[in-house]
């Protein structure tokens, strides 16, 4: 009879153990498990227009590195792929040594290209969004800066906010 007292109470106790892990590591008791593969934030983005009014954006970082076609290309298959005369699709990356997250929106619409760059510095938050002029896909090197240096530029700041899991 002591003996089955004894390995009842330790098998409780085990249980207790199990479950203060991973409600400690894992945050299961709470909403469920804690998204622990998730790595990059969702950013909600105040972006200040040249007019003075404000525009708010979310950015969810994870699912736009996921969702980026030129995972895994090899470069030729990205010269291929960003020429091509129609395209729509968002690449992602995440620069370490410049300490910023950079998206590019690429839309190519019967060989014209359009779209947008931003660049958000990770300590500070900052956001800069850059329009080049639209120019052919395809165009020179030259031609490329030109329409960037000629771009459009907006301003913001952006802060983390936390995955609801709902």
């Amino acid at each position: 009879m002591k003996n089955k007292v004894v390995k009842i109470l330790a098998t409780l106790g085990l249980i207790v153990a199990i479950a203060l892990i991973l409600r400690g590591v894992f945050d299961v008791g709470k909403i469920g498990f804690k998204n622990f593969s998730s790595k990059l934030p969702i950013l909600k983005c105040e972006i200040y227009d040249t007019n003075g009014s404000k525009k708010i954006q979310f950015y969810d970082l994870e699912k736009i590195e996921n969702d980026d076609p030129t995972n895994d290309m090899t470069q030729d298959q990205f010269q291929k792929w960003r020429n091509q005369k129609n395209l729509e699709a968002t690449t992602f990356s995440d620069n370490e040594r410049m300490n910023d997250y950079s998206m590019i929106y690429r839309n190519h619409e019967n060989g014209i290209a359009k779209g947008w760059n931003a660049k958000i510095n990770k300590d500070t938050g900052e956001i800069e969004i850059f329009f080049p002029k639209h120019t052919p896909v395809g165009a020179s090197f030259e031609d490329a800066l030109t329409a960037m240096a000629e771009a459009q530029v907006f301003k913001g700041e952006c802060i983390e906010v936390k995955r609801k899991n709902l």
